[in-house]
């Protein structure tokens, strides 16, 4: 610590004014011991002392610069104030890395006027005209976009001079440092960000504007400003490229080869490739010869589209019509429709003809037109392995002890023996005196009473999880039950008759082609809905929709596997004289009716049997053994389900009869006739009071006479069934009665009409018919076999069955 008490404010001011540079030197000191971090305390020292060397500093700092630590900055603002600008810059020059870039560059420190001043200076003098210059040049660069090679160089020198104004003035430290340079540049740089803007906007027009001169010489010209054009631009650019590859595609072959050498550098190898190309097909076309093109020359056509593409233009060489006529005809056929669509991959171009063809009966403006009819398609199931397999089902419940709760119960008494005890504690402890001071008996109450609130805590915690928790617990009750597992081979069959019209040589080729697709599923029936793994036993295995979904899915059928022509020349072949010729025996096909037909006196279609007639297979000829089977066999068929085996039989010729519940959950049947064939049905309807339902047939059969009229009781009956899997098995007794009563499988609703007979009806004569003489007078339903029970056997009556057939005709009317 100084202790300048010794001077008084007189004597220092009377030392500055006589000396002022020993002034100077006081102050200097005094100030380095401010630096220094000294602390300087003034003691004893008056108020006229303190004025005085107020005054005394006062004095001090009018001789010296503003600021007295920044002594270079002192003398260079001196210089410039004075206009003594070269000076000034040389100091600058001398002072620059030592002061100026540190104080101004690297620190940010705010730029002085006076050096803004000389920065300005120096500019005029030494960058003015060369700014102005650039600009002016950089301003009438417009348009770039023409192939002039003056304008492209002096707009390529008018951006040099620019960037290297620009680089010079920023490398000029005056002018960087008093930041003169950035207002310049800014300036230059805007300008150039403009040029470069049109530069790079014109460039594809200026690489086009050249291509006439490339074409000549086989060399880019390379003086565009900033990006000349190269090789590689010319091949790149897809409009020069088609350039090329249309002028070597005119030439012939030696003009060709030339043209190619003096262009190599700007062809690109694709086009090469395609030039290439184009001389192998020119070579082959000639020997294909020209159209129009008979029908063995197809497969080289296609073979010239599939080598070189719909660019080649081949694949419109030859006019192809398409009609399917699957639409129409399939709609008025007793078939199952899945769809079937086609693939155009044929290579040539196929126009839709349905429209001319069909509705305006012409085949004009085609070589060709390819038809093709769907003239059968099936939908086959075939039921393999039925294994059963064990499972459980819920079928109630039952209380058990919670094995939770003893241990809460437990707790329980614990804490309630706890609590109790520390009750007793504490009440005894609050009537002992207590013998220390009265901050320790307090201490010692407070802590008496904790003890006992926790114990009551614990307590009223246990006594809420008590509360929550049960005595006794629910369990389920299993049942073992069995679900069927059942693995289907599933198959769709298709044929589609085709036909190619050979329009200019007046020729219709007619073929076929048939279409298989199949798949395994494995299927679980019957899994219960209380079956705790139901769901996993469903998602493991198939399900039923899942053999429909794909069942209905379509196939695609390729027209290159349809219409080869090595195939369709090797066909039958005959004149081909107009549309209406080639349609009509298509037209004229008959199909099966899908109405109700009934064969009896009271029928109204009774026709249809005579219409189907062509398409009937007669089995019921010669059995084994030299036994003669009962006409009625043809009728007759076995279904099968995945659930059941049962009887069917025609009602009409493509409608099969059953009883409901052998049918029931499946949407088709395996059915087989008595010679053996195999077939599937689809289940169109059902009632499942009456316990009938419909069976829609691929294959028409004959139709079964129903009953008219009133029955005598006792008059023999016959039924023919499979009982037991003894399959086309005739049994007979007699009418017992004809009686209402509630039906087998819903007891709901009106009462249904049954025959009563004491003819032997087992399973598998479910659902099959209950004749009396030829004509049938029931559906074997049911049988009643409590204890005491004989011979009480019912079918479903004609009546029934005629009123259902009817109200199922009303609906698909």
């Amino acid at each position: 610590m100084i202790n300048i008490n010794a001077f008084n404010g007189e004597g220092i001011a009377a030392t500055a004014q006589s000396n002022k540079k020993a002034s100077t030197e006081v102050f200097g000191r005094i100030a380095s011991h401010f630096v220094l971090g000294l602390v300087i305390t003034f003691t004893g020292v008056t108020s006229a002392s303190a004025a005085g060397l107020e005054d005394v500093f006062k004095s001090i700092a009018s001789g010296l610069p503003s600021n007295p630590f920044d002594l270079e900055g002192s003398a260079f603002n001196k210089l410039v104030d004075a206009d003594e600008l070269e000076k000034a810059q040389a100091f600058f020059s001398e002072k620059y890395s030592a002061y100026f870039d540190k104080r101004f560059n690297t620190e940010k420190k705010e730029v002085t006027p006076q050096l803004q001043k000389l920065g300005k200076w120096l500019m005029e003098r030494d960058y003015r005209t060369k700014v102005t210059t650039s600009l002016a040049r950089l301003v009438l660069i417009n348009d770039l976009s023409s192939n002039t090679n003056e304008s492209w160089k002096s707009a390529t020198d008018a951006i040099g001079e620019a960037q290297k104004t620009a680089v010079e003035i920023n490398a000029n430290d005056l002018l960087r440092t008093s930041r003169v340079a950035d207002e310049a540049t800014d300036v230059i740089t805007r300008e150039l960000a403009r040029v470069y803007d049109t530069v790079r906007k014109d460039r594809q027009k200026a690489l086009a504007s050249t291509f006439d001169e490339v074409m000549r010489t086989g060399q880019p010209v390379g003086s565009y400003p900033r990006s000349p054009f190269t090789s590689a631009d010319y091949k790149v650019s897809s409009e020069f490229q088609a350039k090329v590859l249309a002028a070597l595609n005119s030439l012939n072959s030696e003009s060709q080869a030339e043209l190619a050498t003096t262009l190599k550098d700007v062809t690109a190898p694709e086009t090469g490739r395609r030039v290439t190309r184009a001389a192998e097909l020119k070579k082959r076309l000639a020997q294909l010869g020209s159209g129009p093109y008979p029908l063995e020359k197809l497969s080289e056509l296609r073979g010239l589209v599939k080598d070189f593409g719909t660019e080649s233009g081949l694949d419109t060489a030859v006019k192809i019509g398409f009609v399917d006529l699957t639409a129409t005809s399939f709609k008025e056929r007793n078939v199952f429709d899945f769809e079937l669509t086609f693939e155009k991959d044929y290579g040539l171009l196929i126009a839709d003809a349905n429209e001319s063809f069909l509705a305006k009966a012409t085949s004009s403006g085609f070589d060709y037109i390819f038809v093709t009819d769907l003239s059968a398609a099936k939908i086959l199931r075939e039921f393999k392995n039925k294994r059963e397999m064990p499972s459980r089902l819920q079928t109630g419940v039952r209380q058990e002890q919670n094995p939770e709760y003893v241990g809460v119960i437990t707790e329980y008494q614990r804490a309630m023996s706890k609590m109790q005890a520390a009750k007793i504690e504490s009440a005894n402890n609050r009537s002992k005196p207590c013998y220390g001071n009265a901050f320790s008996c307090a201490l010692l109450s407070a802590a008496n009473g904790l003890s006992a609130s926790a114990a009551e805590s614990d307590f009223n915690k246990s006594a809420e999880v008590l509360a929550r928790t049960p005595q006794t617990v629910t369990k389920p009750v299993y049942s073992k039950y069995s679900y069927q597992l059942v693995d289907i081979s599933a198959s769709k069959l298709a044929r589609v008759d085709y036909y190619v019209i050979d329009v200019n040589r007046k020729k219709v080729y007619s073929n076929y082609f048939e279409v298989k697709d199949s798949e395994k599923f494995t299927v679980s029936y019957n899994v219960e809905n209380e079956d705790p793994d139901a769901q996993s036993i469903l998602s493991r295995n198939g399900r039923e929709e899942d053999v429909t979904e794909w069942e209905k899915r379509p196939i695609t059928v390729k027209l290159s596997a349809l219409f080869d022509p090595a195939n369709i020349s090797q066909a039958p072949s005959k004149p081909f004289t107009s549309v209406e010729a080639f349609l009509k025996p298509l037209s004229n096909r008959q199909y099966a009716s899908a109405s109700p037909t009934y064969v009896n006196k009271t029928a109204t279609k009774s026709d249809a049997r005579t219409e189907a007639k062509a398409e009937i297979k007669d089995s019921a000829t010669r059995g084994e053994s030299g036994a003669i089977a009962d006409e009625r066999f043809d009728s007759i068929l076995i279904l099968k389900t995945p659930k059941a085996i049962g009887t069917g039989f025609y009602v009409t010729p493509d409608l099969i009869l059953t009883a409901a519940h052998v049918v029931d959950g499946s949407s088709l049947v395996q059915m087989t006739y008595y010679d053996g064939t195999k077939s599937y049905g689809k289940v169109v309807d059902s009632d499942v009071r009456l316990d009938l339902a419909l069976i829609k047939a691929q294959t028409v059969g004959k139709p079964l006479k129903m009953h008219a009229g009133p029955i005598r009781l006792g008059e023999t009956a016959e039924a023919i069934g499979h009982p037991k899997g003894y399959e086309f098995t005739i049994t007979r007794g007699v009418v017992s009665a004809i009686r209402k009563q509630p039906g087998a499988m819903l007891r709901a609703g009106p009462p249904i009409e049954f025959i009563q007979t004491d003819t032997p009806i087992s399973p598998g004569n479910s659902g099959g018919p209950l004749f009396l003489k030829d004509a049938v007078i029931g559906v074997n339903d049911w049988v009643r076999v409590d204890k005491a029970s004989q011979n009480l056997n019912f079918s479903v009556s004609y009546n029934e069955i005629r009123e259902y057939l009817n109200r199922f005709e009303g609906k698909n009317k």
